[in-house]
């Protein structure tokens, strides 16, 4: 008999099955097939639960079921409820609702809580159990299994719902791409009869109700192109190499240029930049650069034809110093570089066009740079971007967002003006990046509920703390200020990877990561994804996988795989990842490389985040 609490009783001719009658299997000429008549082959779901008092229970075995669960659709369980791997609700949650169930891990959540799942092709039996004196329990799983052992502990907790695919795509191995991309196939299963190990980890997460900002997972987590950023003089720049320690990976670049208006842009600007960038380098920092003519109100910018000259100009130092720009933000246009009170008519539709046109073209084509409202972009590109047009290099998918008043009043002091502006921003807003800052005081629509929610509504990536500095001070006496450097951007955090225990040489590798993105923001820059197997030698496979579609909220199934080569020594070795800056001169800079918040060890020399999971390599 099974014990309560576990969705799995009885045994049918030596399969485990469920006690819910959609997901009744039998074992017939040892192909499992549904009970019920019609229904395609299914994950097959358990829910488990978890007692308060933190005891580690049993998940969830893998096998074949029905379809017809009312919680998921027909995409096997792939839908997130905000942050979930597994359907939990009735539209799959992926409008931002929290909801309490998933495969990602629910309110309370330990860091690292796991079960280590071992299948094994040889025993057919899966143990299920908690492990004393560990948080991980381990589970043999067979690939032809004819029994199941499912041994738990009880509690009255929040359930959850795991979802686990064995099937497998038999097309190319690449990036499932986030649940609703129209690319996942579920989570992949590695191929071949060896023995496999599965962790299933339930990280903290704020979109399950959990708060983990003064865990480590955000306080000693620091990622690059996001997060606050401060003040700084690029013609004049102090020292920044102690930003790092302060929290900051970012920079906001003055280029105050009011002694240009009437010349062109000469070597003695150029080498005090490239002077500038390289210290920003150096410091492990990325910078947001502003080019502009009036440092307030009433001063004069440039007219349109000294502008597009200075942009020209400007292109070499761009594209030598790339490496270092996070977002190159408009800027040249009226007071401040914010596109408003222009003395040159640079405000004008066609000006504008021409300014953005100008701009994307001094930037590489990985590059972007942002509009200060939404109906500019429009007006110049069209849009709003999609899943299918964004990140093609055009010009729609290389414009961002920049709120210079953000929540200052209820439509962020003239950001948005006309009908449909907002909402254009929020469909934009998914695949580029956005930030900038706040102007002024505007309670309760300035105070930490509404800047929390809108942040996580229109995808912010990066904010300025240096202005309006009294919102900041109201966000940090909130108690909301923590919260928002945490999820400003990308927060990944690993939900399972399931990994060969043995490979030999010249075999293909493959294994499978399931994550999720718990901040507010995917990454906008492109980066590759590289798997890194560290024992004898240190080897470095680039595999599929496009970060950028990595979107909030959603889990991400990513089906890896990597010719193992003749020439590696056998041996045990250690599996990671590594998600370097695609810049040849940052690419073995780990303050550079995407750090995993949780489930992984960061290995701060090279940057890579170190699963718990190793394969033996072997003749």
């Amino acid at each position: 008999m099974g014990k309560p609490g576990v969705q799995t009783e009885a045994k049918e001719n030596g399969l485990a099955v469920t006690n819910n009658p959609r997901f009744r299997a039998t074992r017939m000429g040892g192909v499992p097939e549904c009970a019920q008549t019609g229904g395609p082959l299914r994950p097959w779901k358990v829910r488990f639960r978890r007692p308060i008092d933190g005891v580690i229970l049993a998940l969830a075995v893998l096998g074949a079921a029905c379809a017809g669960d009312v919680d998921d659709e027909a995409d096997g369980g792939r839908d997130s409820g905000t942050g979930g791997s597994g359907g939990s609700g009735p539209s799959g949650g992926r409008d931002g609702a929290t909801e309490a169930s998933g495969a990602s891990g629910h309110a309370g959540g330990t860091p690292g809580d796991d079960a280590g799942i071992v299948r094994d092709a040889d025993t057919g039996a899966r143990d299920i159990a908690p492990r004393d004196g560990s948080e991980a329990s381990d589970v043999i799983r067979g690939s032809d299994a004819n029994a199941d052992r499912i041994d738990a502990s009880v509690g009255d907790a929040n359930a959850r719902d795991v979802i686990v695919d064995t099937s497998r795509d038999d097309g190319a191995i690449g990036d499932g791409g986030p649940a609703t991309d129209g690319n996942s196939t579920g989570m992949c299963s590695p191929v071949g009869p060896q023995p496999t190990v599965v962790k299933v980890l339930t990280p903290k997460l704020f979109s399950q109700g959990a708060n983990p900002s003064a865990d480590p997972e955000c306080t000693a987590v620091l990622n690059p192109e996001r997060g606050i950023f401060q003040f700084h003089d690029l013609r004049n720049l102090s020292s920044v190499s102690g930003l790092r320690a302060q929290g900051y990976t970012l920079i906001y670049g003055k280029t105050l240029i009011d002694d240009y208006r009437d010349k062109a842009i000469d070597g003695a600007l150029t080498d005090r930049l490239n002077a500038s960038f390289a210290s920003i380098r150096a410091a492990g920092l990325k910078v947001l650069p502003r080019f502009y003519y009036a440092d307030d109100g009433t001063s004069p910018d440039a007219p349109l034809a000294r502008v597009l000259e200075h942009i020209g100009a400007l292109a070499p130092l761009w594209r030598t110093n790339a490496d270092a720009i996070a977002v190159l933000q408009p800027g040249f246009v009226g007071a401040w570089g914010e596109w408003h009170a222009s003395t040159n008519n640079l405000t004008d539709p066609a000006a504008r066009k021409q300014i953005f046109d100008a701009l994307l073209q001094a930037l590489p084509g990985d590059r972007m740079t942002m509009s200060r409202r939404p109906s500019f972009k429009k007006d110049a590109y069209g849009g709003p971007l999609t899943a299918a047009t964004a990140f093609s290099g055009s010009p729609l998918s290389r414009v961002g967002h920049l709120n210079d008043c953000f929540l200052a009043s209820a439509n962020d002091t003239g950001t948005y003006q006309v009908p449909g502006e907002e909402q254009f921003a929020v469909d934009d807003s998914a695949f580029v990046p956005v930030g900038g800052e706040t102007c002024g005081v505007n309670p309760p629509r300035s105070e930490c509920a509404s800047a929390m929610r809108e942040m996580e509504r229109l995808h912010w990536s990066f904010i300025n703390t240096s202005y309006h500095q009294s919102v900041i001070q109201s966000w940090k006496d909130g108690g909301c200020f923590p919260t928002i450097t945490c999820r400003l951007g990308y927060r990944l955090a690993l939900l399972q990877h399931e990994v060969p225990a043995a490979v030999r040489k010249g075999e293909i590798l493959n294994l499978s990561v399931r994550l999720t993105n718990d901040g507010y923001a995917p990454p906008y820059n492109p980066r590759t994804v590289h798997l890194v197997l560290t024992g004898a030698e240190r080897r470095v496979f680039e595999v599929q996988g496009d970060p950028r579609r990595w979107g909030p909220g959603q889990t991400v199934d990513l089906c890896l795989a990597a010719h193992v080569p003749a020439d590696l020594p056998s041996g045990t070795y250690r599996i990671g990842l590594w998600l370097p800056d695609r810049a040849a001169t940052l690419r073995d800079n780990a303050s550079y490389a995407i750090r995993i918040s949780s489930g992984a060890t960061w290995d701060a020399a090279t940057g890579t985040n170190a699963l718990d999971a190793q394969v033996v390599i072997s003749d």
